[in-house]
Formats: C-alpha cells, sequence, structure tokens
C-alpha cells in the first residue's frame, strides 16, 4: 500500500551449530583439523587463564574488560570498536543487565587479571542462543584467547541446556564456518520509499 520496494544487496549461509550428543567429541572427531587444533590448544592451556561467566560475576566489571578488549585490539585502529562506533556497547548492555536468564558473557583474563578475549551470547524465544559479539585483544590473539572463551562458552551452555543450539550470525566467519553443522540463508536488504 505505501509502495515499498527492497533489494536484496547480499546473501549467504549464516553458520549453526546444533548439538544433543557430546560437544567435546564433536569438536574432535566431527570438525576439521584446524578446530581440532584450537580445541585441544584450548584444553591443555586452560589452566594459564582466568574465566570470568556473567552468571556469577558482577556484568559490569566484565562489561568494563570487554570495552577494554575492543580498545586494545585492532578494531580501535579502524575506528570499529564499540565506543567509536556511537556507544554501540549501549546496545547490548541493557539487555545483559536485565535478561541475566536470556544472555550470558564470558571473558577470559590471563593470571593477572588482564583481559584478553570474550564471547557474548543472548538467546532467543526459540531457545537458540546468538553469538553476538566476539573479540579479542592483540594480546589475546596472540595467545588464542579468542578461542579460549568461544570454547569455554559453548562449554558452558551444553552444561546448562544439555544441548547446543547456536546461531553464529555470520557472514563469512572462518571460525564459525568450521564449527557449524547447520547454516540459514541470510539475505541483506536495503528498503526503498517508492520506486528504487
Amino acid at each position: 500500500d505505501n509502495k515499498f520496494t527492497y533489494e536484496i544487496i547480499d546473501s549467504w549461509e549464516a553458520p549453526r551449530l546444533c548439538l544433543k550428543n557430546d560437544l567435546s567429541n564433536y569438536l574432535l572427531n566431527e570438525c576439521g583439523n584446524q578446530t581440532k587444533r584450537d580445541y585441544k590448544l584450548y584444553k591443555k592451556n586452560k589452566e594459564n587463564y582466568i574465566f570470568y561467566n556473567s552468571t556469577n560475576n558482577d556484568i559490569l566489571k566484565l562489561w568494563s574488560y570487554v570495552l577494554k578488549i575492543d580498545f586494545d585490539s585492532w578494531k580501535k585502529e579502524e575506528n570499529s570498536d564499540m565506543k567509536s562506533l556511537n556507544r554501540e556497547d549501549l546496545q547490548y548492555l541493557p539487555f545483559l543487565l536485565l535478561k541475566r536468564d536470556k544472555s550470558n558473557l564470558v571473558v577470559v583474563c590471563d593470571k593477572d587479571d588482564n583481559p584478553l578475549a570474550y564471547s557474548l551470547m543472548f538467546k532467543g524465544d526459540n531457545y537458540c542462543w546468538y553469538a553476538v559479539k566476539w573479540g579479542a585483544s592483540y594480546q589475546g590473539r596472540k595467545k588464542y584467547s579468542g578461542f579460549s572463551a568461544l570454547f569455554n562458552h559453548l562449554e558452558y551452555i551444553f552444561s546448562v541446556d544439555n544441548q547446543i543450539k547456536i546461531d553464529f550470525w555470520g557472514r563469512r566467519n572462518r571460525a564459525y564456518d568450521l564449527l557449524k553443522n547447520d547454516f540459514i540463508i541470510r539475505n541483506h536488504i536495503v528498503i526503498y520509499k517508492g520506486e528504487k
């Protein structure tokens, strides 16, 4: 009625991971060599890190770690860290604070409590978790801490739900693509009023 038109400017297979059986078995036996190596490295070095989870830690303290990780990464140089993007973090923090049963944040620090990496996920009404943000500082990247945050997060979700149903939402993210066992087609569209 209002003569809206739209254009699909991109289309992709958004990766998902749906598991009802053992997560470790899947990561070690059904994924590719790169994922196996990263997961084994995480298991081997787990004792060298402190893992914080928003279910039993001060969320505002963890969020200050997240902003520091973002600031100390490549994102700052490209002005794509959350503070530079018109305080993008304010899109996520209220939900994390108010909907604790539908949100979860994992932060990885070294033994001196220096923040290295984080993983933020929100849970939808369909019992599916969505990977909202994932990042590592330069120091964290050197130590593969981003993968430690992600694997720790997957283990946590599996321990709580006795299954994994995660929509990685990503677009051409190699790490997510290597983890997936399912996908959904997503489109990036632009909507116009009237004729294009």
